[in-house]
């Protein structure tokens, strides 16, 4: 008995040091294979944007923008005729939490009928991180990218300044160029990457006319911001 003991000892302990180093050198493949993406996506976005133009600079330059900055990709535009559409614009910029928001939102969007995502994204080139994660996101979208110029960047010596103006603009520019109004009835709505949604707030802003409006909870440190309205006006 206590020879089979030992025996048992020898091999499991040799065996366990065999499995430790093997899912050592897997889990260092998959951390050496997640940087190099990484690594990939912040060389896109970081690259010099000294070449853009506002469309503000000259005359016929903001066509010139579109035609450089509104390249997408997308699932086929497929919408149901009884129903408005949502086209909900959806700026981005990178952080360490980026991919989460915005899986959030995924998950949310995948839920509501008739939508059309379009996610803009502040960087020169479209990042290989958010074409991976619309692959898998299965919501019908288009993905753009536009620059914020140097000037409306975030300055610490001022307190406002325009976010993410540059890529909502895109957004509409690709709305106006794609979508006839005579056959597509629909809404636009801005959806911040890092919001969380109740899907029935959608059903609700589909059948907007002109305008609508609803208070938020939790936002900028407070309980909750709501729109003034006084004898049905805002």
């Amino acid at each position: 008995m206590k020879t089979l003991k030992l025996l048992l000892r020898v091999i499991c302990i040799p065996a366990s040091i065999f499995l430790c180093l093997m899912g050592y050198i897997i889990y260092q493949e998959r951390v050496n294979t997640d940087l190099k993406m990484w690594v990939t996506d912040r060389q896109e976005s970081w690259k010099d944007p000294s070449e853009y133009k506002h469309p503000l600079q000259g005359p016929g330059s903001e066509k010139e923008i579109i035609r450089k900055t509104l390249e997408f990709e997308h699932k086929p535009f497929d919408t149901k005729k009884d129903i408005p559409t949502i086209f909900a614009i959806t700026p981005t910029y990178y952080r360490l939490e980026q991919k989460a928001d915005l899986t959030r939102l995924c998950q949310t969007l995948r839920l509501v009928e008739n939508l059309h995502w379009i996610i803009v994204e502040d960087s020169v080139n479209k990042t290989t991180l958010i074409k991976r994660l619309l692959n898998n996101c299965k919501v019908r979208c288009v993905h753009l990218n536009a620059v914020t110029p140097p000037m409306f960047k975030n300055n610490p010596g001022r307190k406002n300044f325009p976010r993410g103006v540059a890529q909502r603009n895109a957004a509409l520019s690709w709305i106006r160029e794609h979508v006839n109004p005579k056959e597509t009835q629909g809404v636009v709505y801005f959806a911040d990457d890092d919001n969380t949604y109740d899907v029935r707030i959608f059903e609700e802003m589909r059948y907007t006319n002109i305008l609508s409006v609803w208070p938020v909870g939790l936002i900028a440190g407070g309980k909750f911001e709501s729109p003034m309205v006084k004898d049905g006006k805002v």
